[in-house]
């Protein structure tokens, strides 16, 4: 097969590979909905206002830019999309094409950096496993940055070996584009990103003493591409970085206590385990990211890399483990952050495995023999990852989803569908039955905050904008005055209150600009009483998730 054949069949493979994932998406995103809850429903919440704000700037109405605490390059991707396909606020096909456009990236230049260190069989190889990573496919599904990050790490490392030690000044350039881009996706990116760069320049100095290398243009293509670099990026953590790292650390309660920013982050550093957390970095990869059998194959071309050393798996290396620097105290959390460096693992197998023939050239009986046995394996991992993706993918749904049910989608991202009844339909029929011409209306939901009622009543004001939500949650920390219960009951039109309460889990996709109270239980509870014989009890209905909980609903 000459050389275009081959590069043409390589387009095939590749683009086979992403229509798969598109249309299995498609069909797990359609009879899944369970899409808007926790980060994933407050970044659809982003998204709408993004959309919005697009709206009005078409119809030229002044408005500020929506600020969020991630960086907006993938909510303006899904805005862009949405606005572009009239979407509107269907979030299944917003995720849908804005996951496969950073799919396709993250495949294909994954495909391109094992082309550029290996062969094409590697580059095909590598690019098929990262696709079908659990973690990869789970999160191609779900409403997170996370795998825009992944993709924008993956093109900024590509261009980072393109540059030829920043020689190219096209791909150095690009380089400079792709870090700037890689800032908006994530603040955490540069942490996967600095280390590298950092080596990729001692070796440059390295080299550069001994060969005649122009530094000259080396510097003014660097210089080029830090200055594309702070162009795109700088603007956005200028305007917004400060409030969102304040947010972050005074939501801690050592912080509260010691008020002291420097303190506060040596103290988190030096409560870390570091040995815990090696374990947990192997946790999370292999219960989460990688799974059984996979997760063996990573760590056995670990092992095979130790007699294989060379440049492009000390590249691999760095890119695998630099992040532990950073991330000391993060991994526990959530295994999302391994997400970035899933690329580096599928390449490091890859690498690997299909390049162990080099040991055995001299050998022509165990050369046709180790050729057998990395066939049978491409076979045999093809195989397995297609039917472990269609077990995870179409295993039968609960019909229940509970909190550790949603803390596990957080790690894992949408594996498979479930179908549960969200009360949406009871909701509207309640809103409309009752007030079927009223033009603005008052509503206020008094649940426990780890129900996720509060996210669908936030969803029905934001299609339906003559409905004002205010919600009040327990909280035993904080307390609001009394006047701003009476307030808030005399004002509503209907009322919605959880005959349960209880401080569990976290507010659930309540964006800053929707009022939301903090409430004590026994002072509100005196309030209530009191100002609810203003109100007849007009229906009640049980909400199961995720905790059982029966909403009285009151009508003025």
């Amino acid at each position: 097969m000459n050389e275009k054949n081959k590069k043409k069949l390589c387009v095939i493979i590749i683009t086979i590979i992403i229509l798969f994932h598109a249309i299995n998406n498609f069909i797990i995103l359609k009879n899944d909905n369970i899409g808007l809850i926790g980060h994933s429903g407050a970044n659809s919440v982003y998204i709408i206002r993004i959309i919005n704000f697009i709206r009005n700037i078409f119809e030229f109405k002044p408005t500020m830019f929506p600020f969020y605490y991630d960086p907006p390059l993938f909510f303006l991707s899904a805005s862009f999309f949405s606005f572009i396909f009239k979407f509107g606020t269907n979030f299944d096909m917003i995720i849908l094409v804005n996951n496969i456009f950073y799919l396709f990236i993250l495949i294909t230049f994954t495909y391109l950096i094992g082309k550029e260190i290996g062969n094409r069989l590697v580059g095909l190889f590598s690019a098929f496993l990262i696709s079908f990573f659990p973690a990869i496919f789970g999160y191609s599904r779900f409403s997170s940055p996370m795998l825009a990050s992944a993709a924008i790490l993956t093109a900024t490392m590509f261009f980072l070996i393109k540059s030829n030690y920043f020689r190219n000044g096209k791909s150095t350039i690009l380089f400079g584009i792709m870090t700037g881009l890689g800032m908006l996706t994530r603040w955490s990116f540069i942490f996967y990103i600095i280390i590298p760069i950092f080596v990729y320049c001692l070796i440059f100095m390295t080299i550069a003493r001994n060969k005649g290398y122009n530094k000259k243009k080396i510097a003014q293509n660097i210089l080029i591409a830090f200055f594309i670099f702070l162009i795109i990026s700088v603007p956005w953590y200028i305007l917004s970085v400060k409030n969102s790292i304040n947010q972050y650390i005074s939501s801690d309660d050592y912080y509260k206590e010691c008020n002291n920013k420097f303190i506060f982050l040596v103290y988190r550093v030096s409560q870390t385990n570091k040995l815990n957390f090696f374990k947990q970095y192997l946790y999370s990869l292999k219960n989460f990211s990688l799974r059984i059998p996979i997760y063996y194959l990573f760590l056995i071309s670990l092992f095979i890399s130790l007699f294989m050393f060379d440049k492009n798996i000390l590249f691999l290396l760095i890119w695998i483990f630099s992040p532990f620097i950073f991330f000391i105290n993060t991994f526990h959390e959530s295994s999302k952050y391994l997400i970035p460096v899933l690329p580096a693992i599928a390449l490091l197998i890859s690498y690997t495995i299909l390049n162990i023939k080099k040991f055995v050239r001299t050998r022509k009986k165990l050369m046709l023999f180790v050729k057998y046995l990395i066939t049978s394996f491409i076979f045999l991992t093809i195989v397995f990852n297609m039917y472990s993706f269609f077990v995870i993918s179409y295993q039968k749904p609960n019909n229940r989803f509970t909190s550790i049910d949603s803390d596990y989608r957080h790690k894992t991202g949408l594996l498979h569908a479930e179908r549960i009844d969200w009360s949406m339909d009871k909701i509207l029929s309640i809103i409309n039955t009752n007030f079927p011409n009223k033009k603005e209306m008052n509503i206020l939901v008094i649940v426990p905050r780890c129900t996720t009622f509060s996210s669908n009543m936030y969803f029905i004001e934001r299609l339906n904008h003559n409905f004002k939500v205010d919600f009040l949650f327990e909280c035993d920390k904080e307390k609001v005055h009394e006047n701003t219960y009476e307030n808030l009951i005399d004002t509503a039109d209907l009322i919605f209150v959880g005959n349960r309460f209880s401080y569990s889990g976290e507010v659930q996709n309540l964006p800053d600009t929707n009022p939301c109270y903090f409430l004590e239980y026994n002072l509100f509870k005196y309030e209530f009483e009191k100002k609810i014989t203003q109100f007849k009890c007009i229906d009640e209905f049980d909400y199961n998730q995720p905790m059982n909980i029966s909403i009285i609903v009151y009508k003025k």
